[in-house]
């Protein structure tokens, strides 16, 4: 793969997920002449540390040693709380646009609510656990956004388990209040759910044109 054919698009999944949820973001994008790079990574074995010492900067600083062009990020729930970590470890000059797709930036109330249950605590893993919203937890203490970093928000629910828990509008996941951060170039929400935000057209579309112009298309 020559790395210098592009600019390059590191595309990072959210909890519980894989790269392939951000397969058809990442054929838009190469359509759009981009070069995009799924990342992966093992969401549910480790916390949100490790996951990002060990698994996403090693692969970023091997992608940023074999091009001089600037690398974009499209981040995906979970994901946009990794960049952010992973950002304390990389050179920011090297970094250029960035879209976080439902990024839980102060937590979700799902977590708080679940994360007294064995089987929650099993199925999604130790950083999910990193997640909830009380003081002191990471999200509190995290580093600020990427440069020139544009957040998606979702408000429509897809399968209404957690409708009474979150506050709205939501997602089904992640409040649209939990996705707003001080330093963001750009918000806008649109008529989507969180397990579906990457392949939405319309966020898929206003994805490309952010990483292009450093706007949305959508007001």
């Amino acid at each position: 793969m020559n790395l210098d054919s592009g600019e390059i698009v590191i595309l990072i999944h959210g909890l519980a997920r894989t790269h392939r949820s951000m397969s058809k973001m990442g054929r838009i994008l190469a359509t759009a002449g981009f070069l995009p790079i799924l990342l992966r990574y093992p969401s549910r074995k480790y916390q949100l540390k490790k996951l990002a010492d060990n698994f996403i900067v090693p692969e970023i600083q091997r992608i940023l040693s074999t091009t001089q062009r600037p690398v974009h990020f499209v981040t995906h729930s979970m994901g946009g709380i990794l960049l952010r970590i992973v950002l304390l470890e990389l050179p920011t000059e090297r970094i250029g646009r960035s879209v976080m797709l439902a990024p839980p930036n102060h937590g979700s109330e799902i977590v708080d609510k679940m994360r007294k249950h064995a089987w929650f605590r099993h199925f999604f893993g130790p950083a999910a656990l990193e997640l909830c919203t009380a003081d002191g937890i990471l999200p509190k203490q995290l580093p600020p956004l990427p440069p020139r970093c544009g957040i998606i928000a979702g408000d429509r629910s897809a399968f209404h388990l957690f409708d009474s828990t979150l506050p709205g509008p939501h997602d089904g996941t992640v409040s649209v209040a939990s996705t707003k951060e001080e330093g963001a170039e750009a918000h806008i929400i649109l008529h989507t759910s969180h397990p579906f935000i990457m392949s939405t057209s319309e966020v898929i579309e206003n994805t490309v044109y952010f990483l292009q112009y450093g706007r949305f298309l959508t007001k």
